[in-house]
């Protein structure tokens, strides 16, 4: 179908949590660092990274703009995603 690729929930939800866990660890930065850059608890983005949950669009658009990549890298099985550039160390204000 014109290229396009469907995922199943189970893979999207291992493919995002794979990538949070790599792109943090590729910054250096915690878990809690994360989560008060974002305004969400340590909680939240431990179980993100498990794969027991997902973050919302909306989070994952500012995760994507703080680590430096498109929202799409988060989908991706890892082979292609690129390690982030220099994440933004300024808490965003909504």
């Amino acid at each position: 179908m014109n290229g396009v690729i469907f995922l199943k929930s189970e893979e999207i939800r291992k493919n995002i949590s794979h990538n949070l866990v790599k792109y943090r660890n590729a910054s250096g930065l915690t878990q809690s660092a994360i989560a008060q850059k974002i305004n969400y608890t340590d909680k939240s983005v431990s179980k993100w990274e498990r794969g027991d949950g997902t973050p919302d669009i909306f989070v994952l658009s500012s995760l994507a703009e703080f680590y430096g990549v498109k929202v799409d890298d988060f989908l991706s099985d890892g082979s292609e995603a690129p390690l982030p550039q220099k994440p933004m160390l300024q808490k965003k204000k909504y």
